[in-house]
């Protein structure tokens, strides 16, 4: 039921979010059109003469041709043809549409009376000496341009919207791909912690039940966190580095004496937020190496917050395992490296070494929060 409820509220958001983009498309589109109808308001003249109602009618007529054109073009003939690459059928039917548009201009204007002044009867009597046919054809050659531009806007403002569209649909793909594997690293991640923790436990039993009680009670507050708190793409740096505490209390149980661990938690923002579970490899992995049933074993383990980075750093003796010791696979540290990469792309860093003298291992990793 979370999961559906959640789903249902994305849903909606995206929905709201394509309304809210929709409508802001139209007003823009209102707007652009309307100060094109507004412009001979404001110079009170059109064509260099006072501007009468006749005029603002005919430069409406062009407007509205304008307009057909254009969304003719946006919302019918470029998806039909362009997207489907008949470049040569979109070329020959705007020809015709353009054609057809300006003549319609011609036949409109022509029928809007027009009051004659000294110059119109100039004009007239100079038209009159050119043959109706030339002059039909450079009116139409003259606004055939005009129209051409507004086709190569149309198909510009199409073009570009398709392709931030193709952008985000590209980003919503990766994203997807993205929590998918997020997913499977933490499926992978809970039993392999689970499994490590298992072992040890068992290795307990066999000499002390009553710490194995015990282990099994701590053990069942770890997963408590590592079930459910680990399921939020976020957690609070301070249930995460509680949860690192736990988890040493419990590997503490099983070690000997000569085994000396120093833990040390420097929190200046309790509220900050980070992906749960990130550092637990690398203290796995310190207890996994560093520790030994003969010699003196040390391990240090740092935690801490400061100016929007957080630094985890684990130092040990270093036992390196033989050949025959299978108990380690490397599974842990290939999910922390993948789960970096996919949370933290390029905002962390993340180093192991030995020390020169060959007698400690040292890991570090810092993630830059912001």
């Amino acid at each position: 039921m979370i999961t559906f409820d959640k789903t249902i509220t994305l849903e909606n958001m995206t929905l709201n979010e394509k309304r809210k983009k929709g409508w802001a498309v139209l007003l823009i589109n209102i707007i652009s059109w309307g100060i094109l109808f507004c412009i001979p308001l404001f110079f009170k003249k059109l064509d260099r003469h006072p501007l009468t109602f006749f005029g603002y009618l005919g430069y409406c007529t062009v407007i509205f041709s304008f307009i057909a054109v254009f969304y003719i073009n946006y919302l019918y003939l470029i998806k039909r043809f362009i997207f489907k690459g008949k470049i040569v059928k979109f070329i020959c039917l705007n020809i015709l549409l353009v054609i057809s548009a300006i003549l319609v201009v011609h036949v409109i204007l022509g029928a809007i009376p027009r009051p004659e002044d000294a110059e119109n009867i100039h004009k007239a009597k100079r038209a009159a000496e050119t043959p109706e046919l030339v002059s039909i054809i450079m009116f139409m050659l003259r606004n055939a341009a005009t129209y051409m531009l507004v086709v190569g806007l149309s198909v510009g403002i199409k073009m570009t919207e398709s392709w931030y569209r193709s952008q985000d649909e590209r980003k919503e793909l990766e994203k997807s791909k993205y929590e998918a594997e997020l997913q499977n690293l933490k499926a992978q991640l809970n039993p392999h912690f689970l499994f490590n923790t298992l072992n040890n436990i068992y290795s307990l039993i066999a000499f002390d039940t009553d710490k194995a009680q015990n282990a099994v009670h701590n053990l069942s507050s770890l997963l408590r966190y590592v079930l459910y708190e680990s399921c939020t793409p976020l957690v609070p740096l301070k249930n995460d580095a509680e949860f690192i505490k736990d988890y040493i209390s419990l590997m503490a149980i099983r070690v000997t004496d000569k085994t000396m661990i120093n833990v040390e938690v420097n929190i200046s923002n309790p509220g900050t937020q980070i992906a749960p579970l990130m550092f637990i490899t690398l203290v796995e992995n310190a207890f996994k190496h560093g520790i030994s049933a003969s010699e003196q074993s040390e391990i240090l383990i740092k935690i801490s917050e400061k100016g929007g980075k957080v630094n985890c750093e684990t130092e040990n003796r270093y036992f390196p395992k033989n050949s025959s010791d299978r108990s380690g696979s490397g599974i842990g540290l290939s999910n922390l490296k993948k789960r970096l990469r996919l949370l933290y792309p390029n905002r962390y860093t993340l180093e192991s070494y030995i020390s020169q003298d060959g007698k400690r291992y040292i890991s570090k990793l810092e993630i830059k929060l912001t």
